[in-house]
């Protein structure tokens, strides 16, 4: 679940992503077309300067139906989903953070071994980066934007926290 600077505006994911504009009062799914019900939704996150820039990420799954995972984005409240998984590793997408100053900018954290473990877009997902860059080769759990400086990236994997200031 993800609450934007909006404390009216709240967005959970589960088999789809749902939204609510009165503070979690009632729910709605967004649109449904682009998520396979059988790959839940495991991370999201919203921009902070408006609430209809969203991404979210679905857990790869193979047992009844499912798939691979996937990133999708929207830029209208969830009215429609793109599928912008492009060149992303089928891993587990264990955390999204969308730049604070920039939301066609976001940063996606993958768990697993062997693929990068750290992805940016600077266009929406149309086109992923690997900045993973000298990581350790084990799971990212978590990653942040610094709000103050940009710049700076936290990522929690099975080590411990690393920075980038770059």
């Amino acid at each position: 679940m993800v609450a934007p600077s909006n404390p009216n505006v709240l967005y959970a994911g589960r088999g789809r992503v749902y939204r609510s504009v009165n503070g979690g009062r009632v729910w709605s799914e967004t649109a449904d077309n682009a998520f396979n019900p059988i790959n839940p939704v495991l991370s999201l996150d919203v921009s902070t300067q408006t609430t209809s820039v969203v991404y979210a990420a679905t857990a790869p799954t193979t047992l009844f139906g499912g798939s691979r995972g996937n990133v999708y984005v929207t830029q209208n409240d969830g009215a429609s989903w793109s599928d912008v998984t492009g060149n992303l590793p089928d891993r587990f997408p264990m955390d999204i953070r969308v730049d604070p100053t920039d939301d066609a900018t976001a940063y996606i954290a993958f768990s697993g071994f062997g693929t990068g473990h750290v992805f940016q877009t600077t266009d929406y997902g149309l086109t992923w980066n690997d900045i993973s860059g000298n990581l350790p080769d084990v799971p990212a759990n978590a990653i942040e934007v610094d709000p103050v400086f940009p710049d700076h990236i936290y990522v929690g994997n099975d080590l411990g926290v690393f920075v980038s200031t770059d």
